[in-house]
C-alpha cells in the first residue's frame, strides 16, 4: 500500500474516534438531564395551577425529581413529572396529590365525585347551590365538629372542600354560607362525602344551601322586663325543654340511659356554668348532634342559661315583670308540601325521615329493630289509608316520635298514609 493511501486511512480513523469521544458527554448528559416535556398536574391539596411560568415548572420538576423516584424507575414513556415509580406510559406512584396515571388535568376537579378515590384526604366533598347539583355553592364555610376539635374548610369555585386533618372516630359537619345554614344529622366515621352510598345522587339526598336549608327567620324575642324574673333556669325553662325534646331518649330505661337529662343533677353533669364548651351547648347548637331535636329559639335558651346565667336552678328574685313574649321560630323549615294533588315517599316523605329519623331508626343505630332508610322499610310501619298505622301514631300529637317533627311535618306523613295511600311515588 502506498503511503499516501496509508495516512488517508489514518486520518479517517482519527477523525472518526475523535467525533465518538466527542459525542459521549451529550449522551451521558441527556440521560441524566431528561429534557423531554412530561405531564403537568394540577395538585389536588393545593390547587396550583398549570401555568405558573417557567420558574414554576422548573421548581416542580426539581420536586418531582426527589419525590416520584430515581432515573432508573422509569419505564418506556416516562418523565419526571410522571410521578415516581415507574412502569409502562410513565404512571408513576405517589409523587403528588395530582397525578392521575398521566392523563392530565383538564381543571375540573370532578365536582361531585368520591375525592378520595384519588387523593389521600380525610374529608372531602362538593356543596352545591341547588339540589340539582347544577351550581356550585363557592365560598360556603365547611366545619367538622371531630371528637378532637373542630376543622374548618371553605369551598372553592367548584364547590369542593377537603382537607388531610386526621379525623378519629365519628363527626358532624354545618355548612354556613351567608345567612344559610345546612348541617347533617348523621354522625359518619368516613369523609367521603361524594362517595357512593352518600351524597352521589344515588340515596341520600346531596347537601346544598339555599334559603330552605336555613329554617325559618327567627321571630323578635319581647321586651325584657324590669328586674331579673326575666333570667333563663333550670326549673322552669330548661327543664321543660329537656323534658319534652330529650328525655324521650336520655332518661333512665331509655336508649341513651347513660347519658340522662331528667333532672337537674343529671343534666349538671354536661354543663360548665358560663362555658360556651359545655357538652350540652355543643351538642344543642349548630353542628351538634341534638341540635335538629330542637327549635332555635329552645337552643339558644339553653346557650344563654348555661353562659349567662351559668346554668342556675332557680331565677333570681326580682320584682319586675317578666319580659315579653318570645316569638316564635319562623317557619322552621316547614312541610315538604304537596307535588300537584298527592304526597308521595320519594318526593316529601323520605326527606323528612332522612333528616328527623334515620339518625336512630338506621342499621347500626339504637333504633336498628324499626329501620327507616328506605321505602320497603317504611312500609312495615304503616297500612295504606289506615290512621292507627304505627307511623301515624308514633308521629302524631302525644306520639312518642312528635317531638322531633314539626306539625307541618308530621301533618304531611299522616296525609301521606291516611289520603295518599302511603304511595312510593
Amino acid at each position: 500500500m502506498s503511503p499516501k493511501k496509508t495516512f488517508e486511512i489514518v486520518l479517517i480513523t482519527l477523525a472518526t474516534v475523535s467525533s465518538i469521544i466527542s459525542s459521549i458527554p451529550s449522551v451521558v448528559f441527556g440521560s441524566s438531564h431528561y429534557t423531554g416535556k412530561g405531564n403537568t398536574f394540577m395538585r389536588g391539596d393545593d390547587h396550583e395551577g398549570k401555568d405558573k411560568g417557567k420558574d414554576k415548572e422548573k421548581d416542580k420538576k426539581e420536586k418531582d425529581k426527589k419525590d416520584g423516584g430515581k432515573e432508573s424507575d422509569f419505564g418506556k414513556g416516562g418523565g419526571w413529572n410522571d410521578g415516581g415509580d415507574g412502569g409502562d406510559g410513565g404512571d408513576g406512584g405517589d409523587g403528588g396529590d395530582g397525578g392521575d396515571g398521566g392523563e392530565g388535568d383538564d381543571g375540573t376537579h370532578s365536582p361531585g365525585r368520591d375525592c378520595s378515590s384519588c387523593h389521600n384526604f380525610s374529608l372531602s366533598g362538593t356543596v352545591y347551590a341547588d339540589p340539582q347539583a347544577n351550581s356550585p355553592a363557592q365560598g360556603a364555610i365547611v366545619k367538622a365538629q371531630t371528637s378532637s376539635g373542630t376543622i374548618t374548610m371553605k369551598t372553592d369555585h367548584l364547590g369542593n372542600f377537603y382537607t388531610k386533618q386526621y379525623i378519629y372516630g365519628a363527626y358532624t359537619i354545618t355548612i354556613t354560607q351567608g345567612a344559610n345554614t345546612a348541617a347533617m344529622v348523621t354522625q359518619p366515621t368516613y369523609g367521603g362525602c361524594n362517595s357512593t352510598g352518600c351524597h352521589d345522587g344515588n340515596s341520600f339526598p346531596r347537601i346544598y344551601i339555599n334559603s330552605q336549608t336555613s329554617g325559618g327567620n327567627t321571630g323578635n324575642t319581647g321586651n325584657t322586663g324590669n328586674g331579673n324574673s326575666s333570667s333563663y333556669a333550670y326549673n322552669p325553662d330548661v327543664k321543660s325543654i329537656l323534658d319534652k325534646r330529650c328525655t324521650i331518649c336520655h332518661a333512665k330505661g331509655r336508649v341513651r340511659s347513660k347519658s340522662p337529662l331528667d333532672s337537674y343533677i343529671t343534666v349538671k353533669k354536661f354543663v360548665q356554668p358560663g362555658s360556651p364548651a359545655s357538652k350540652l351547648v355543643r351538642k344543642t347548637q349548630a353542628g351538634g348532634t341534638m341540635k335538629n331535636y330542637l327549635l332555635p329559639s329552645e337552643a339558644e335558651i339553653i346557650k344563654a342559661w348555661v353562659i349567662q346565667h351559668k346554668a342556675q336552678k332557680e331565677k333570681t328574685s326580682g320584682t319586675g315583670t317578666t319580659g315579653g313574649n318570645t316569638d316564635t321560630t319562623g317557619n322552621t323549615g316547614g312541610g315538604t308540601g304537596s307535588t300537584g294533588s298527592f304526597l308521595s315517599y320519594n318526593a316529601n316523605i323520605k326527606s323528612i325521615l332522612n333528616k328527623k329519623c334515620t339518625v336512630c331508626h338506621s342499621k347500626g343505630g339504637p333504633r336498628s329493630s324499626s329501620p327507616m332508610t328506605s321505602y320497603a322499610e317504611v312500609q312495615a310501619l304503616f297500612t295504606p289509608g289506615d290512621p292507627a298505622s304505627k307511623l301515624v301514631a308514633k308521629t302524631q300529637a302525644g306520639g312518642t316520635m312528635s317531638p322531633y317533627l314539626t306539625a307541618a311535618e308530621a301533618a304531611d306523613i299522616k296525609t301521606w298514609i291516611v289520603q295518599d295511600n302511603g304511595r312510593e311515588n
